[in-house]
């Protein structure tokens, strides 16, 4: 899925030996680095009797290195001798280790440690979602042979339940992305209801470690969601919903209700799971604002919530920021009652790490005011990604336009002549309910797209997935790739999967019905965009 883009011109070059240039402080100074010079200084010489002295990048690279460079230095180094001579690769990668030693053995304080922490944090987080996602692929094809008189026994629910018994918040995704696949892409509403049941009977430390969770109540809004989209409401199903989740209000000692008075049950009901899932639902505008204020300085001053309106507005109309925050803000609550950690997330997380680069990057006024207001009202997620996808197409060095008026409509970037309408699925909760998710999927993503307006120009979209999602496109991408095809508009997708840090995963689907194909070039530079490292801010 990630490739490595061919390299050409002097630009790309720079990128990549950019982090030769880096220097780790804690080796400023150390005994170890007379030994660092003379290894340094014997891979130089052996390099150039084997490859000579010209245009080379590996030489280019050990150049801009020095005996206190990083460990992400000596690594890459490593990377390129290996292909070159195995025995002056293992030079590198002792150095590498040594390197590695006398740093963590060097550090005094939490602050020397912690830029050490992050990029561990990082590749864990990376590996996970890469997991996740062959997961989930992996669901699709095989319960798409499978029979299902036979997913649906109790041996089955058994199993499922006791993922979510034996867990960690970590895993819940998996119980979470196993129960769709089985259950609720079935429209097996009433077993998903089942194992709703049985985790509601937890108890002791299970009932604990459920209680920080929102496993529950992600079941329950996606069966609350299957109902809504029934032809027929099931009077019974909605009833035994009702009583689920009101038992759960009471566990938690939320002790809330449905409102009445919503001549349509599901959607009531909805909004009763969701208000339990943020705890009781969203949080008074002083305290979010007190929350914002204090963990996320730079999201506070850029969406301008030093003004009482903007903060109160977002109550009232129950936006998409308030509600992540205040489901946030719940489980960190919790966790300080319970003892329970909190594994969830939310959109200021990514929101401090752009701004923080955002700085450097220049932004049109009309984009930031654009950006701002989408993040305060109803399309918070597509217009993080958007800022997002900016931030790393400028990283990668291409020119960036913000919502280029063509042909009588806007697309939302324009670089380097290269059209790209940016979307994200989260935007509207996307839940699909058919047995093969990604037509429906690909569908709703094309129906999104202005690239009809623009002619023969070339063009892209980039999709911000969630994991069942991305999967659903890898595990049919032969009828994703077909659908694209009815289409002369976009050239081709960029299916993106991930938190904006450290770097995303993603696929590339081309249309073979394109009236523009996607070039090679500009392939390669959404990828270097996407592969571009974003590291959370430190505290």
């Amino acid at each position: 899925m990630r490739g490595e883009p061919g390299m050409t011109g002097d630009g790309l070059e720079d990128y990549y030996c950019a982090p030769a240039t880096y220097r780790e402080p804690l080796l400023r100074g150390h005994p170890g680095n007379a030994r660092r010079r003379a290894s340094l200084e014997e891979i130089r010489n052996c390099l150039e009797a084997k490859i000579g002295t010209g245009h080379s990048l590996p030489l280019r690279f050990l150049g801009l290195m020095g005996p206190d460079s990083t460990l992400s230095a000596w690594a890459i180094l490593h990377r390129h001798l290996k292909e070159i001579d195995p025995g002056l690769a293992r030079t590198a990668a002792t150095e590498h280790a040594l390197a590695r030693s006398e740093i963590w053995g060097a550090m005094k304080t939490g602050a020397d440690m912690i830029p050490h922490l992050d990029p561990i944090h990082s590749r864990f987080y990376h590996r996970r979602s890469e997991a996740l996602s062959q997961m989930c692929q992996e669901l699709t094809e095989a319960l798409g042979h499978a029979g299902k008189p036979v997913l649906l026994d109790s041996e089955m629910r058994a199993h499922i339940v006791d993922m979510a018994r034996f867990g960690s918040e970590m895993d819940d995704d998996a119980t979470r992305m196993v129960v769709e696949k089985v259950y609720i892409y079935r429209d097996k509403l009433e077993e998903a209801c089942d194992i709703c049941e049985e985790i509601l009977g937890f108890r002791s430390f299970d009932f604990h470690r459920m209680a920080g969770s929102t496993l529950f109540e992600d079941i329950m809004l996606e069966v609350l969601t299957g109902l809504h989209n029934r032809d027929e409401q099931d009077a019974d199903l909605v009833s035994r919903c009702q009583s689920l989740l009101e038992r759960r209000s009471d566990m938690l000692g939320l002790g809330i209700r449905p409102k009445h008075g919503d001549n349509n049950a599901p959607r009531a009901l909805l909004e009763f799971a969701f208000n339990i899932s943020t705890r009781a639902g969203i949080l008074p505008a002083e305290e979010l604002n007190r929350h914002i204020l204090e963990h996320y300085p730079k999201s506070h001053r850029f969406l301008g919530l030093d003004r009482a309106s903007n903060l109160q507005k977002m109550v009232t109309k129950k936006s998409p920021l308030a509600s992540t925050l205040s489901v946030f803000a719940g489980g960190q609550e919790l966790t300080a009652t319970i003892k329970v950690p909190y594994a969830g997330g939310n959109a200021l997380m990514p929101l401090e790490i752009i701004l923080g680069e955002l700085d450097m990057a220049d932004a049109s006024p009309s984009a930031l005011k654009k950006w701002r207001a989408g993040i305060l009202a109803e399309q918070l997620w597509e217009n993080l990604f958007e800022m997002e996808m900016y931030l790393r197409l400028r990283k990668s060095g291409a020119s960036v336009t913000v919502d280029r008026r063509v042909g009588g409509k806007v697309v939302d970037l324009e670089f380097n002549g290269v059209y790209a309408e940016i979307y994200s699925p989260l935007a509207k909760q996307f839940v699909s309910l058919v047995d093969d998710p990604s037509l429906d999927f690909i569908g709703d993503v094309l129906a999104k797209s202005q690239l009809g307006s623009v002619g023969k120009s070339e063009t892209i979209m980039i999709v911000d997935c969630p994991p069942t999602m991305f999967a659903d496109v890898l595990g049919h991408e032969h009828r994703a790739t077909s659908l694209l095809g009815q289409s002369c508009q976009p050239g081709g997708v960029f299916f993106v999967l991930g938190m904006c840090y450290p770097q995303r995963l993603y696929k590339f689907l081309p249309n073979p019905g394109a009236i523009t194909p996607v070039s090679d070039v500009t392939i390669g530079l959404v990828s270097r965009a996407l592969d571009v490292d974003l590291q959370p801010p430190r505290p």
